[in-house]
């Protein structure tokens, strides 16, 4: 069955959600790995902002997050906490 722009549009964007999600799931678990010392309520608030990253770069937040070494997630998370606690 041939199938019309708009479904495989739509398949094309599924897909495209799909890896999008499983990326941020590979990525939250390694980053609650990283920061299991940490507090968790404290790690959720972070995880929050990623997930903002991810929706608001797309790709490019995926990049950032996939680059970062174990010591660039603990800074960031660390500055992070110093920010909120600012606010």
């Amino acid at each position: 069955m041939n199938e019309n722009y708009e479904s495989k549009w739509k398949k094309f964007i599924n897909e495209s959600d799909d890896q999008l999600s499983q990326d941020y799931f590979d990525i939250q678990d390694r980053i609650k790995l990283i920061l299991k010392d940490e507090g968790e309520f404290e790690v959720g608030k972070y995880l929050e902002t990623v997930k903002f990253d991810f929706h608001k770069d797309g790709h490019d937040g995926i990049g950032k997050y996939y680059q970062m070494e174990r010591e660039d997630i603990i800074d960031d998370f660390n500055n992070y906490m110093t920010n909120d606690l600012d606010r």
